[in-house]
């Protein structure tokens, strides 16, 4: 039962676990919300005041009484009830990302981030933990300073003296790409151990764990890192990068190898992880490149804020509840915001006019695959049919996830609607 406007209930707000200060470019004080249920918002300093009233067992007449005394503004209960509503259902106040990566909230790398399904936790805090710890040290500054030095070197000479391409990638034979996909995943772990020991360097009682899931389209690790939002700006961008410095070590080990060795599966890995990094560092979808960007603009709800300017600057209304954000940030973020519209264009122009072609071409490869895979069967050829279904299987999964994706994403918006009603 809603409160009458003669008399209101005190706010239940015991949920609140703590409130601390935030690091980001608002022109105002920010500050993190942490709830019992994971749940973590940056507020201004209103809201946090407000929300302080409300924990302490004030009523919104109580608050807004104080409200109006501390900052010198007439306010009343409906005033200060208004802006929760607001703030809680549109998002704005609250600067929420929907990843708790991934619980709703700002978490960054959690399981449910936004996009993120199928997830499953391979390694545990009391395993991922210890690890971090032990792994800290590679963040010093001179150990930093020699694996960049090392690693740089190994690849002006791989691809200099050696000229490992593309070229090299399509001679491979079928159990070699087994194995140069065991070393691509042994990469992508060793990348989410350097985004938890990067953590442990800064906040060493954090918990964090590492596990596997969907996000979008992509069988992806993830590492769950969301207490790095304590941390200032600084700490929480060699977070960001902490699990491509570790990828580029281990890439740079596998360059090593196939230096002294010659085998060329060490090779063909180095280059598809190489490939990897350029992929995941761009900034318009939620990978590492999205979170460096976000906290080099400390933005943390980079891509709702960036939704907000855009829809604002179509409408040209304008929004007061979203944070200010200062100059030079400011303007940085406005390149982004246009980067990400070209983005989604580009994006929306390769569905339409490439998409259909690459699936009728999967179709046919798929009628062919079965048609072999029952020949195989018939001349008792195991091994030849389990090979067609393994590349059948890798050939399939970009298909198979991007129509569980559209399905969801369909199924989710009529579900939506149909509560609305």
């Amino acid at each position: 039962m809603n409160p009458s406007k003669e008399e209101h209930e005190p706010f239940g707000w015991d949920n609140v676990v703590s409130i601390t200060p935030f690091d980001s470019s608002s022109e105002e004080e920010t500050y993190l919300i942490e709830l019992t249920n994971g749940r973590r918002f940056v507020v201004t300093k209103l809201l946090r005041d407000i929300i302080v009233l409300l924990k302490n067992g004030n009523t919104l007449d109580e608050v807004a009484h104080k409200i109006a005394q501390t900052y010198s503004i007439e306010t009343e209960a409906e005033d200060i009830e208004k802006i929760l509503n607001e703030t809680l259902t549109s998002k704005i106040g609250f600067k929420q990302d929907k990843t708790a990566t991934e619980q709703e909230g700002i978490e960054k790398g959690s399981e449910k981030a936004f996009g993120m399904t199928l997830t499953k936790t391979l390694m545990p805090d009391r395993f991922a933990s210890p690890l971090g710890e032990k792994l800290a040290g590679l963040f010093s500054p001179s150990v930093i300073a020699i694996s960049l030095l090392a690693g740089i070197s190994l690849h002006f000479f791989f691809y200099g003296f050696y000229g490992f391409g593309f070229a090299n990638l399509l001679s491979l034979n079928f159990t070699e790409y087994i194995f140069v996909l065991v070393l691509f995943a042994m990469s992508g772990l060793f990348h989410e151990i350097g985004h938890i020991s990067a953590l442990k360097k800064y906040r060493k009682d954090a918990i964090v764990s590492i596990g596997g899931a969907v996000y979008l389209v992509f069988l992806v690790f993830y590492a769950d890192v969301r207490e790095a939002w304590y941390l200032r700006r600084r700490q929480r961008l060699s977070v960001d990068v902490g699990g491509v410095y570790f990828q580029f070590v281990f890439c740079s080990i596998l360059i090593a190898l196939f230096v002294v060795s010659s085998i060329r599966i060490f090779a063909s890995a180095a280059l598809i992880i190489n490939l990897n990094f350029l992929w995941f560092m761009h900034p318009f979808m939620k990978f590492d490149g999205y979170w460096v960007v976000s906290d080099a603009l400390g933005i943390p709800n980079l891509h709702g804020k960036t939704k907000d300017y855009i829809l604002r600057v179509f409408s040209r209304k304008k929004n007061p509840a979203s944070l200010k954000i200062r100059g030079r940030e400011n303007f940085f973020f406005r390149i982004y915001a246009i980067g990400t519209i070209f983005f989604l264009a580009l994006s929306g122009f390769y569905l339409v006019t490439y998409f259909p072609n690459s699936f009728v071409i999967y179709l046919n490869y798929f009628r062919y695959a079965v048609i072999y895979i029952a020949q195989s069967m018939a001349a008792l050829s195991i091994l030849g049919a389990i090979e067609s279904i393994i590349r059948l299987f890798f050939f399939s999964l970009p298909y198979v996830l991007l129509i569980y994706l559209v399905v969801g994403t369909v199924t989710n918006i009529f579900l939506t609607r149909t509560r609305k009603k």
